[in-house]
């Protein structure tokens, strides 16, 4: 019988998974931003839509009430907001120079990759306002199927668009829209293949494996590129009987802080340590280590973690008391 859903326990490993793998991309020793079609460009078509694919596989029935967008709102959007006041501090003490303006807002409500970078010097924060606008679609579509198949098919079509397309498409939606339904197909493909046959998940790895070589012998499959993650994902479910590990399900459970610090810290390694490849794996595990310890820290001091990571309105309400 083909598991459609997840447990808790298995979803944090699979985070931890996802974490480990963003962190090594970022790491630009290990993983050189300015190689086309490089080790980052090939982590990047998989790792963190990761995180997009996950809630496909929770089993939780959510209304789609007022309190509950609000939720969503507030989880993804308050570290939002921060982390890119704290991106435009460090890149402003970085280039000496003091840069703000009314695009800042406009790069901070479009939320994608190219106007973030521009702005506050920064790419990482485009995750949260994205994951955001796709939680929202996603509690839509799970109570009236009209959407879900909406979305589904929307985001298939866009998988066909020119890349000079669908970059107009993504920097003219707000807050990460024309990510979150790019990456909503994904998600609702693996999804069914899952629940159709486990089978699939075998099949899995060899397609995988087909398009990674495809990727690194520069072969024009196309939009297929676009089933990486579908096929990592089936990948992981597979292995998961032997993902239960404590180390995974903790990174997992703290992947949010990793992501949002991480970045921090493996550029300061950049200016402490050679850009060789044995310290560049020692700037990847202390970037992972240092974030993780700053993420435990906050969710530690229950005033912290309301401000920073809330929960919900209430935790903003607290706060302020």
């Amino acid at each position: 019988m083909v598991e459609k859903y997840i447990d808790r326990d298995l979803s944090n490993s699979i985070k931890g998974i996802l974490i480990l793998l963003i962190v090594f991309g970022h790491n630009h020793v290990l993983c050189p931003n300015n190689e086309a079609f490089g080790l980052m460009d090939y982590l990047y078509m998989f790792h963190v839509i990761g995180f997009f694919i996950l809630p496909f596989f929770y089993n939780t029935e959510k209304s789609c009430s007022k309190d509950q967008i609000i939720t969503i709102f507030i989880r993804c959007i308050i570290p939002y907001i921060w982390i890119c006041f704290l991106c435009f501090l460090c890149n402003s003490i970085y280039t000496r120079t003091l840069n703000i303006s009314i695009s800042s807002l406009y790069a901070l409500m479009q939320g994608t990759q190219t106007p973030l970078r521009e702005a506050f010097g920064f790419v990482f924060p485009w995750f949260l306002p994205a994951y955001c606008s796709f939680s929202i679609m996603l509690l839509f579509a799970r109570k009236y199927k009209t959407i879900w198949w909406g979305i589904t098919i929307f985001s298939l079509i866009t998988w066909f668009w020119s890349w000079n397309t669908f970059y107009i498409f993504k920097n003219v939606a707000p807050f990460g829209t024309g990510l979150a339904i790019s990456y909503f197909g994904a998600g609702c493909f693996c999804f069914y293949l899952n629940n159709i046959s486990e089978w699939f998940k075998y099949v899995s790895i060899f397609v995988f494996a087909i398009l990674t070589v495809g990727y690194w012998e520069s072969w024009q499959l196309g939009f297929l590129y676009k089933l990486f993650p579908v096929f990592f994902f089936l990948a992981i479910l597979l292995i998961s009987p032997y993902l239960h590990c404590r180390l995974l399900q903790n990174l997992g459970r703290n992947s949010l802080g990793i992501y949002l610090f991480h970045m921090f810290i493996v550029n300061i390694t950049y200016m402490i340590f050679p850009k060789t490849i044995v310290w560049g794996f020692v700037g990847f595990i202390l970037s992972l280590l240092i974030s993780l310890f700053i993420t435990q820290f906050i969710m530690s001091k229950s005033f912290l973690r309301k401000l920073l990571f809330p929960r919900s309105l209430m935790d903003i309400k607290s706060v302020f008391k």
